[in-house]
């Protein structure tokens, strides 16, 4: 049964209880935060409100971490301004931003698991296992963790990239036909939510990889269907090896960009296969995302 036929009450019920259930799962077991990034990051928010200024931003590039001796700042200024906003202390406002992420978390894959699935039954249980998931738990349970923000806004992410392809809006009762007006504002909500999560965490370099894959696909996927070439099996066989190759190129051009603005120049490209070959899970991520393109040519 779809929870969209069920009454507003039950609805809202659903809703709280995953509310409920996120608030419990982080309910603190000990008496202080804990993990080596928190406190970290817990003396750059106690810096922001007292002195009013971050002492590391000597240089706008200095927000996102690109600059030496600088670390991405997002994190460390809501915290400060949970802290300022409500009165708490820094330790406590990480104890409230922890809850935050494990609700809003809810609610973005909830969001995202929207645009799979019609079923609101099988949405809420895409929001109560992704909010629940052991390793989300961890970055979450008091403790400032960037990571656990970047999680509870990856989905929103995707979930825009994904409603931009949409040939209509469900709004209501209401259809909006006009794509072109949408998908700008999409784009400008997509270009947005990046420049933020570069402000939380180094990882989300993997989500401008994302978005290069996303359009390889939307480019793939409309070349194929207005060209002769989608008839002839050899030719899809090499247009998705050839786009398999360019996805796995890009994550060498990411960390290239990266380690030019966070290393030096000398031995750039040693360093950059380095951390190739030190981080499995990069390999596991880009070779599904090339076997992604790969399969979407071909089937």
């Amino acid at each position: 049964m779809s929870l969209e036929r069920l009454p507003k009450y039950t609805k809202y019920s659903l809703i709280m209880l995953a509310v409920c259930i996120n608030i419990l799962l982080r309910y603190p077991a000990v008496k202080a935060e804990f993990g080596v990034d928190s406190f970290f990051i817990h003396a750059m928010a106690q810096s922001l409100s007292d002195n009013g200024r971050g002492p590391w931003l000597m240089h706008f590039t200095s927000y996102f971490g690109l600059y030496p001796f600088s670390y991405p700042s997002g994190t460390p200024f809501f915290l400060s301004a949970i802290s300022q906003v409500s009165g708490l202390n820094i330790e406590h406002s990480i104890l409230a931003l922890s809850l935050v992420i494990g609700i809003m978390s809810f609610f973005s894959a909830f969001m995202l698991s929207s645009v799979f699935f019609k079923n609101d039954s099988i949405r809420f249980l895409v929001g109560i296992m992704y909010s629940a998931s052991p390793l989300l738990i961890k970055y979450s349970y008091w403790t400032a963790s960037a990571r656990g923000l970047l999680l509870a806004i990856m989905p929103v992410i995707l979930w825009l990239m994904l409603s931009a392809s949409r040939r209509s809006i469900d709004a209501g009762r209401q259809v909006i036909d006009d794509r072109r007006k949408y998908r700008i504002k999409i784009i400008i909500l997509v270009i947005l939510s990046i420049i933020v999560t570069f402000t939380i965490h180094y990882a989300s370099w993997i989500v401008l990889a994302l978005v290069i894959v996303y359009l390889m696909i939307i480019f793939l996927h409309r070349w194929l269907s207005t060209s002769k070439r989608a008839h002839n099996i050899k030719e899809r066989i090499l247009t998705g090896a050839i786009m398999g190759i360019l996805t796995i190129s890009s994550l060498l051009l990411i960390l290239l960009i990266y380690n030019i603005a966070t290393h030096e120049v000398n031995g750039l490209v040693l360093d950059t296969f380095n951390e190739l070959s030190g981080n499995h899970s990069l390999y596991f991520i880009w070779f599904l995302c090339a076997l992604a393109l790969f399969s979407i040519s071909v089937l």
